[in-house]
């Protein structure tokens, strides 16, 4: 695929992506059998390579409904559409697209139109987005994995067989050592550990690439906190462990010190003192974002002294209760600004800057009232409860 970016190789497909998304000047990722080793690539325009195989850069990139979606701002999908259907969410889109033989993209229109497509060639087009579908992804254990038919890597860890996909991906993420799974026939997947990719028609690789990132939202006291995975905080407050996430959170909100806590599993929580998050396989990072308010059935972070950027709407409100009812039925509103006495603006951010006297309430996840507990909504995510000795405070995913 033409010149190197540098003189250095990996031998891991997954270091090579990563170094490329890091360097500005690489479009691409070469992989040559001949020596076993992926080189970075300063053009995006493969050559023909006996047993060579290329992955080209296409920027932003999304992940959602078992696929990744090459993300373009600025440009639309061209060709006709799928469907004629006009979806509000995007979301419901890239769902709608994945289920379906004929859909190869989404075009985005507004924050509230979206139309499923047919071709996968873009072209500019100002104030348009879209999402172009690209290879299946599955994510264990953090990790996140791809399908490549016909190839497999060369070396096995072990000479143990798996019966199905989920056991051989979840072995492969708690092993340090392991590069992929290949599937070898029906029902037989096998862990790989070398990275020399060889062709066979019959075989399916499922290359391990990075940790995979989530984000989530929830209540707790009063307070919204944010749950980033796989990351853990920086600096102890101290040297205790807690057993359930109910038990950090009520350690947490009682010394002035913790500004959050890290999961190190389902039975190991430890209080952070700093905000600094570090990339850290299998752990989740929960940090105290502000204070909440519970309406119209969305709980919403408080930054008082900020004001959002964007508006979502011309009309001004004159009570947070009336505009957060507003904003609950428009996908385009992000979040609520108290600009001066019985005014309060719609935003279409999450953006927010410092502005003396104003107040800020970004829109956090669709949240019920049920039995003294408030429940939010997290598309994606298994839900989990966790009850608290704190009454009317846990918010728990569902």
């Amino acid at each position: 695929a033409g010149a190197f970016v540098s003189k250095t190789s990996y031998t891991a497909y997954s270091t090579a992506l990563d170094a490329c998304y890091s360097n500005s000047n690489c479009k691409g990722v070469s992989y040559y059998p001949e020596n076993g080793k992926f080189w970075l690539n300063a053009a995006d325009k493969a050559k023909a390579h006996p047993g060579g195989m290329f992955w080209k850069k296409k920027g932003k990139s999304y992940t959602h409904s078992g696929r990744v979606w090459s993300m373009y701002d600025g440009y639309q999908i061209k060709g006709g559409k799928s469907s004629t259907k006009k979806y509000t969410d995007l979301y419901d889109a890239l769902y709608a697209c994945a289920s379906a033989s004929a859909c190869n993209g989404v075009n985005k229109v507004s924050s509230s139109e979206y139309y499923l497509m047919k071709g996968t060639t873009v072209e500019v087009k100002k104030g348009r987005s879209c999402y172009v579908q690209g290879d299946k992804v599955a994510t264990y254990g953090g990790y996140t994995y791809t399908t490549l038919s016909g190839v497999y890597y060369g070396g096995w860890l072990s000479s143990k067989v798996y019966t199905t996909y989920s056991a051989a991906l979840t072995a492969c993420s708690s092993s340090s050592k392991c590069t992929g799974v290949t599937k070898t026939g029906t029902n037989k997947y096998k862990l790989n550990s070398g990275n020399t990719v060889q062709t066979n028609s019959k075989y399916t690789l499922y290359p391990r690439g990075g940790l995979a990132s989530s984000t989530y939202y929830y209540t707790f006291a009063n307070s919204v906190w944010g749950a980033y995975s796989p990351y853990s905080l920086s600096g102890k407050v101290d040297g205790k462990t807690y057993k359930t996430r109910s038990a950090a959170l009520d350690a947490c909100m009682q010394n002035k010190k913790c500004v959050g806590f890290t999961q190190k599993s389902d039975t190991n929580y430890y209080l952070n003192s700093g905000t600094t998050k570090t990339k850290s396989a299998g752990k989740v990072a929960h940090v105290k974002l502000g204070k909440g308010k519970f309406s119209s059935d969305y709980m919403w972070q408080e930054k008082s002294g900020y004001a959002l950027t964007g508006s979502a709407s011309s009309t001004t409100y004159k009570t947070f209760d009336t505009a957060a009812k507003a904003c609950s039925t428009s996908s385009a509103c992000k979040g609520i600004t108290y600009e001066s006495a019985k005014k309060f603006k719609l935003n279409s951010s999450t953006t927010a800057k410092k502005s003396t006297g104003k107040i800020a309430w970004i829109k956090r996840g669709e949240t019920k009232a049920y039995k003294s507990y408030y429940w939010t909504k997290n598309t994606g995510f298994k839900g989990e409860n966790y009850p608290s000795t704190t009454s009317n405070s846990t918010l728990a995913t569902a």
